[in-house]
């Protein structure tokens, strides 16, 4: 028997073998040839065996969606699926003229530029200036087989070792990264040595760089790429830092209006051992929610307060500036993403309370809803290696560091970026 544990809908599904339609009368694909949806309706990752029909095919520039062929046949390996795929889709695709800033294809390519939104596993990178999916009007001449991304060993987020980040990224490469982000929320980029210019452009792939208004251990308002550490006011490696957020489950900026879109973290000084970083994917969380605790926070909105969190974990309070430029301000408790659509719960330790109900049910609410999404099967925990970069998606994950080291004797230190999130969800000011 086969078994394989939907992440989306936290079901196990059963089958005896590769060539057999599970119970719930889908075909089974192997690795990546499609990333739609599992039994539940809903997108599984691309390196599983699921169940699954072809999305939609498309072309780019705005042309109108075709249905794909309704049911290929079982692929029986990686090479299979990718002939297979290739050679009974061949015709099926939506033709038309294409056309790279205004000017013709080439007659080689037929003039006719067809698309297909492969998943990152097998991505084809377009060579005549196309950045939108997968060019297989170039496929001939100009093919790209290298894997970019591999899955992590969780639910979510993938890794790669071929992108060097302090070169210049090429367009293809950079939609590449902005498009594996989506997929798979968290990256990874291993053996990076970089500057903080190089942080700063790898940031402003996906948006313009965040300003802060809190101030670091050394009384100074943080930079656009700015250290995080362990230190104490003076400077030496302490369990209680300056400012222990980061310790706490949270989500950056919540407490704005706009949090931050995304954020990225690049070490400087490691301990020994530990010294983690946590993420918890939201949108598995809510989707494993029981039907009764989904229609009871169904509508429901929670505050988040800079000063509550700063009160309940014993931090120097905000300074006036600080609680004029940041009010208290309420958010959905379950959000859609607003570019994959998917519902994410949005809680966290600046989360204060819910609105419309008594301060202590509503704590009592989001710290239930914590407690559920923050279990194992929806966490990542990212051991630190030297030249690491991780960024990760705020609108589906919540993050912590693990205090997993000796805080009072070794020192962690690492550069920190965050992204601003310009058409962000709008979010009301708490009056």
């Amino acid at each position: 028997m086969r078994s394989r544990l939907c992440v989306y809908c936290a079901k196990t599904w059963t089958w005896p073998s590769p060539l057999d339609a599970p119970r719930f009368k889908r075909r089974v694909f192997p690795l990546g040839m499609v990333s739609d949806r599992c039994a539940e309706g809903v997108g599984l990752p691309s390196d599983r065996l699921y169940c699954a029909t072809l999305p939609p095919i498309r072309s780019c520039s705005a042309a109108q969606p075709q249905t794909a062929p309704a049911q290929l046949p079982v692929a029986l390996s990686t090479t299979l699926a990718k002939v297979g795929f290739a050679l009974q889709t061949r015709g099926q695709y939506m033709k038309r003229p294409h056309a790279v800033n205004g000017t013709a294809a080439a007659a080689d390519t037929g003039g006719t530029h067809q698309v297909f939104p492969n998943s990152m596993e097998f991505r084809q990178f377009c060579r005549c200036g196309c950045t939108e999916a997968v060019c297989y009007a170039c496929m001939a001449t100009n093919r790209d087989d290298r894997r970019m991304f591999e899955r992590l060993g969780a639910p979510f987020g993938a890794e790669t070792r071929s992108v060097d980040l302090a070169r210049p990224l090429d367009p293809a490469t950079a939609t590449a990264i902005r498009s594996a982000f989506l997929e798979y929320g968290a990256l990874v980029f291993r053996g990076q040595r970089l500057e903080d210019d190089h942080l700063a452009a790898l940031g402003e792939l996906f948006g313009p760089l965040e300003e802060h208004l809190i101030e670091n251990n050394d009384g100074r308002i943080m930079s656009a790429v700015h250290c995080i550490t362990n230190f104490d006011a003076e400077g030496r490696p302490s369990s209680r830092p300056y400012i222990n957020t980061n310790y706490f489950w949270h989500t950056d900026k919540s407490y704005l209006a706009v949090p931050s879109l995304a954020t990225m973290l690049h070490p400087v000084e490691l301990p020994p051992a530990g010294g983690d970083t946590q993420l918890a994917h939201m949108g598995l969380a809510y989707a494993a929610l029981p039907d009764v605790t989904k229609q009871k926070v169904a509508g429901c909105r929670a505050v988040h307060s800079l000063e509550f969190m700063r009160e309940s974990l014993d931090n120097p309070p905000p300074t006036e500036d600080q609680k004029r430029n940041a009010p208290p301000v309420s958010h959905p408790i379950v959000r859609p993403h607003p570019e994959t659509g998917q519902p994410c719960l949005y809680i966290g330790m600046y989360a204060s309370h819910v609105e419309g109900r008594p301060v202590s049910e509503g704590r009592t609410i989001l710290a239930r809803l914590q407690e559920q999404s923050t279990q194992p099967p929806f966490v990542y925990s990212h051991r630190w290696q030297p030249g690491d970069v991780m960024i990760w998606d705020n609108r589906c994950l919540m993050h912590r560091g693990v205090a997993n080291y000796e805080m009072e004797r070794e020192r962690r230190v690492m550069k920190r970026v965050c992204v601003q999130d310009p058409a962000g969800p709008a979010s009301d000011a708490v009056q």
